[in-house]
């Protein structure tokens, strides 16, 4: 995941404004923080949507429909599609659709420990905003009812994404070495503790006080985290 999540949210002026409406409108603005983790929030669940982590429509699925309607008309497309859904489970189709189960295994193992790693960098960057929406200025929690649903979008599209690799690592486990599994199962590990921490970060935006610890995690081996391995 490129350009890890920039931001870009209006604000509500309170310029004129005075007494009650004042102090109302300036605690519903949103503060740079809180706009870095609703925009983090959207670009993940958007990339999420389009790399079919969470969907059962997973990626090269909408192209290859696509050209089914163009060779054999859409009749066609709509039979292949109800085949396909029969036949192969969302794991099996994610592994057909990038060719995980005639590729080299090599490269099997360096593309899905690539994947589950971009995701672990895009709810990183979740969970950095998050942090500091929790660590910063007191607010009332009525105005943090936006950052908990960001971040309750990600957490719950984060574990549909662990499904999905978890699965797809038990469908090709048989075609890897034992390095090779170790190397998925590792990436899968790191996923798992940034999920985790980003789960207790939600819960306590959603609290009137919110206090959380959050402390260190793995770093991402590629070199690819641009939030450093401390967040906390």
């Amino acid at each position: 995941m490129t350009g890890v999540f920039g931001s870009g949210c209006a604000t509500v002026s309170v310029v004129g404004m005075t007494g009650e409406a004042a102090e109302q409108a300036e605690a519903s603005a949103a503060t740079p923080a809180q706009q870095r983790l609703r925009a983090s929030s959207a670009e993940f669940a958007a990339h999420a949507s389009e790399a079919g982590w969470a969907d059962t429509e997973t990626v090269g699925g909408a192209a290859r429909r696509a050209f089914t309607v163009l060779l054999h008309g859409r009749d066609a497309a709509d039979a292949s599609d109800e085949t396909r859904q029969a036949v192969l489970s969302p794991a099996e189709a994610f592994v057909r659709d990038r060719a995980y189960d005639v590729a080299d295994p090599v490269d099997v193992t360096a593309s899905l420990a690539a994947e589950i790693r971009e995701a672990r960098v895009g709810v990183r960057a979740v969970n950095a905003a998050a942090a500091e929406v929790v660590q910063g200025p007191e607010r009332p929690a009525w105005s943090r009812r936006e950052d908990v649903r960001a971040a309750e979008t990600v957490v719950q599209l984060a574990r549909r994404a662990r499904t999905m690799f978890r699965d797809v690592s038990g469908v090709v486990d048989d075609r890897l070495e034992a390095d090779q599994v170790a190397m998925v199962r590792g990436e899968l590990d790191a996923f798992d503790v940034e999920l985790d921490r980003l789960s207790a970060a939600a819960d306590a935006l959603s609290m009137a006080h919110p206090k959380v610890e959050l402390g260190r995690v793995p770093p991402i081996a590629s070199g690819d985290d641009t939030s450093g391995s401390d967040i906390g």
